[in-house]
């Protein structure tokens, strides 16, 4: 198939308008036929649904929520879907080899395509949203939510100085969570879901998660003491923490949780709510055809 690509460019993620500014020199220097579209003057669901009915292929210039926004949008049966980073935390790209920008776009008839594998979660028995990277029940959901309000830090560092703050005020909550082979039922910190590896900026809590193979990744924490948590935070850079007594760690194809007092919910480090009561995650039967290479 030919690819027929269009670029998104969401202005209010990250970096993506330096970004933006060196993917149109690379456009102009090279004299490459690939048109740029922006959430300036229109929403991005209009945006997204004006570029699939003329192209094939739209790549997506912004972090992990742009991610989400074009995934709950596109049609995976016809549309393909690219990634050049340009938002804070940037975790679902870093599953892939670091694109060069240049050959990427110069290249872009002959990348290669990866089908990656895309989840759905029903919230409150109502709202349904399609991600490819993770979810976050509790802690690092509330440390998502608090790093949008730090604008003087960017990347991961905004992020760290979010897991810090939000460890001096955590709770635990009571969650009942059932997973293929398990069912749990005690006072957790957090429970952390992937599909890829990464969170927060860099943190490998979920390091054995494939976008491939069908499972999620289930990481859960029981309750601990502010010290118990700050010196967990280090070896959750390098996934050492699964090791830790307090953390249970699984796969699973289906998952249930519910929590009578409601639950903090990030979806693709996008806050979705602080009051979750019962969430159900299924995979999706269709993939999305994901450009990662030139």
């Amino acid at each position: 198939m030919i690819i027929k690509p269009a670029i998104f460019v969401n202005k209010y993620s990250g970096s993506s308008l330096q970004t933006l500014t060196r993917v149109r020199n690379i456009i102009k220097r090279q004299n490459l036929s690939i048109p740029i579209f922006t959430n300036e003057e229109a929403s991005t669901n209009e945006v997204i649904g004006e570029i699939e009915k003329n192209y094939n292929t739209i790549i997506g210039i912004g972090g992990d929520g742009t991610c989400n926004n074009i995934i709950n949008l596109i049609d995976f049966k016809k549309t393909k879907f690219g990634i050049i980073p340009g938002g804070t935390g940037n975790d679902f790209v870093k599953m892939f080899p670091k694109i060069q920008l240049q050959k990427f776009l110069q290249n872009i008839q002959s990348v290669i395509t990866t089908e990656v594998d895309v989840w759905e979660i029903k919230i409150n028995n109502e709202l349904k949203i399609k991600f490819i990277n993770c979810i976050g029940f509790g802690l690092d959901a509330e440390v998502a939510y608090r790093a949008k309000t730090i604008n003087w830090l960017k990347g991961f560092p905004k992020y760290l100085v979010a897991s810090i703050q939000t460890i001096f005020s955590a709770k635990g909550r009571r969650l009942k969570i059932i997973t293929d082979s398990n069912t749990y039922d005690d006072e957790f910190i957090f429970c952390a879901i992937g599909n890829g590896q990464f969170a927060g900026g860099g943190f490998r809590l979920t390091p054995q998660a494939k976008v491939d193979d069908s499972t999620l990744d289930v990481c859960l924490a029981k309750s601990a003491s502010t010290i118990t948590l700050l010196t967990m935070l280090p070896r959750a850079l390098t996934g050492s923490h699964l090791s830790h007594p307090l953390i249970t760690y699984n796969k699973t194809k289906n998952f249930t949780i519910e929590c009578v007092e409601g639950v903090p919910l990030h979806v693709d480090g996008e806050l979705l709510g602080k009051n979750i009561k019962i969430a159900e995650i299924n995979l999706q039967p269709d993939k999305l055809q994901l450009l990662i290479s030139a």
